[in-house]
């Protein structure tokens, strides 16, 4: 994959799970992401555990 989704991985190795009481987050990381294509994007969901189904939630 890029280099850039890979230094994303590097410094975020987890997910962040945002609730629907709390919907702050990182605004650092969710910076970086949202500079992701979608490829990159999808290829770090994957690396961090999430389901195809849930992926297609995300950018369907």
């Amino acid at each position: 994959m890029t280099e850039r989704a890979e230094r994303y991985l590097k410094r975020y190795p987890e997910s962040e799970y945002l609730y629907v009481e709390d919907q702050e987050g990182d605004s650092e990381r969710a910076q970086l992401f949202s500079e992701l294509t979608e490829e990159e994007a999808r290829y770090v969901l994957r690396k961090q555990g999430a389901s195809e189904e849930e992926i297609s939630i995300a950018f369907d």
